[in-house]
């Protein structure tokens, strides 16, 4: 499989700015649409890739390692591994925000794979650690006030049980004690 060019999928330089990307992203968005191609396969196909190109060159961190990728022909990565359940990873990625207002998303191992992919990489190894956290160090680490603490807590305590059990919440005495989530370590190289 060749590897995707996003900033040719989009008719983009590498240089364009993120007005740009949107521009060329809603020109052809609207092109290739299916809906505007109802018997056209192939319309539908160039859809997929221009919004995968999208996806990617419009996130500022995405694009950041993409361009990396094409750069420098190998990639490491260190992260925190998403949930593949959408409903487990919208309640992680809410704990993680009102933790760190900062935090966007962990990506699932689908998501590295496909996006090492489309940079034209192929995993050559990999690992997942599970990594425990300890709820008053993991907290403290923000600086979160008591109040704020004390509310993520809530949230958590108040979260179906499958969330909390997706991640290993420890509770004792009704405090949290600690949690897990799971560490990639994914190493790929240039095709």
């Amino acid at each position: 499989m060749a590897a995707k060019d996003f900033y040719q999928v989009l008719g983009v330089p590498d240089s364009a700015s993120q007005g740009d990307i949107k521009k060329a992203y809603r020109r052809l968005a609207k092109q290739y649409h299916p809906d505007a191609n109802p018997n056209n396969p192939s319309a539908a196909e160039r859809f997929k890739e221009i919004s995968e190109a999208h996806g990617t060159l419009s996130d500022p961190e995405k694009r950041k390692q993409y361009d990396q990728m094409r750069r420098y022909g190998a990639f490491l990565v260190e992260d925190i591994l998403g949930h593949e359940d959408p409903d487990c990873a919208a309640f992680i990625t809410e704990v993680e925000r009102r933790r760190d207002p900062s935090h966007v998303r962990a990506y699932p191992h689908r998501e590295w794979v496909a996006f090492l992919r489309a940079a034209g990489m192929t995993v050559i190894d990999e690992k997942v650690l599970e990594k425990s956290r300890p709820w008053e160090d993991w907290t403290a680490r923000m600086r979160m006030t008591p109040a704020a603490r004390a509310e993520l807590e809530r949230f958590v305590l108040d979260a179906p049980a499958r969330h909390r059990e997706a991640f290993a919440f420890r509770v004792e005495d009704g405090r949290i004690a600690s949690f897990a989530d799971r560490l990639l370590l994914l190493r790929a190289d240039r095709d």
